[in-house]
């Protein structure tokens, strides 16, 4: 009799309503200001679902992606709800062709304005040190932990930086403006790096300060990242630092004593200076040189490190 009453009590549960089992399907865009998605919720399990991408301006559509792996290619994507999924839809900016980065009001120190031209000379963007520093006398306080201060003795503020690196570059879709700026001290330099979305006009900065001046800007293909040696006082690459710009924060940035770490034989010579660099399988690895001294002669010897 007892084993009858169980066996009643789970088939009412099983055909209860409220007990079919549900799945959740989360989307997210990459970049956020990418396009907007539709098809997202809780299904019952074997529900057919379709979810949809649309572009905004200035970007394409590229894949949905899942745990880091391609699953579907076309903007809409059908499938049948048998577990959670969590899809990523890959947005990536729309080529502006023949667009070039110039500065204006030029001096010896750098230039107060950046400016994006295209391929006729017209202007498709303007950004000012002005502009930059209105920006950041707002955010400042919201991207540091703590304020910026060399060697614990001089606090930097935004009102410190008056002009712009030459170092501004445009992504690989052409739609981000890199840029940097610094702060001279004594024998040396603090540089920030930061990022205006030419289609928003939003400015983001990286919530990390660099010790040195930047000399060029490297894009990873895809725009996740940016690479970049950093110069002393004397013009000499020093020290090699990676950014993802995806999240305006650091990755990390390589000196001498990583270098020599890494040796299995040699020495770095003096301050190894950080040259050659360039990306390969896709953006998975940054490949570069630096001088080593090797039984008494010096080499240029080949490194890449894993973003």
């Amino acid at each position: 009799m007892k084993l009858l009453i169980v066996i009643l009590i789970t088939a009412i549960a099983a055909f209860a309503p409220g007990c079919v089992e549900e799945y959740r399907v989360s989307l997210e865009a990459d970049p956020r200001e990418g396009g907007q998605l539709s098809g997202e919720g809780s299904y019952r399990t074997g529900t057919e679902v379709t979810v949809e991408a649309e572009s905004a301006e200035g970007y394409l559509f590229r894949e949905w992606k899942e745990n880091g792996e391609t699953v579907h290619t076309e903007k809409s994507y059908r499938f049948t709800v048998e577990e959670d999924r969590s899809l990523r839809a890959v947005f990536e900016e729309e080529l502006l062709e023949g667009a070039a980065v110039r500065y204006a009001d030029e001096h010896a120190a750098g230039a107060e304005t950046i400016k994006v031209l295209d391929e006729e000379e017209r202007i498709i963007f303007e950004y000012s040190i002005a502009e930059f520093r209105t920006w950041a006398q707002k955010h400042w306080e919201e991207i540091f932990e703590e304020i910026p201060a060399f060697a614990d003795i001089e606090t930097v503020y935004p009102e410190d930086f008056a002009a712009f690196d030459y170092t501004a570059a445009l992504s690989p879709g052409g739609g981000k403006l890199a840029f940097s700026i610094h702060r001279y001290f004594a024998a040396t330099f603090m540089s920030f790096v930061g990022v205006v979305n030419l289609q928003t006009e939003e400015t983001a900065l990286v919530s990390t300060e660099n010790r040195g001046q930047i000399g060029e800007f490297l894009w990873s293909p895809r725009g996740t990242y940016i690479a970049y040696a950093l110069n002393t006082a004397k013009g000499e690459a020093f020290f090699l630092s990676i950014d993802n710009v995806e999240e305006m924060e650091k990755e990390f940035t390589l000196s001498r004593d990583d270098i020599a770490a890494a040796l299995e034989e040699g020495d770095p010579v003096g301050m190894p200076f950080f040259e050659n660099m360039g990306w390969f399988e896709e953006e998975k690895r940054l490949q570069f040189t630096t001088n080593v001294r090797i039984d008494g002669e010096i080499e240029a010897i080949e490194w890449s490190i894993d973003a």
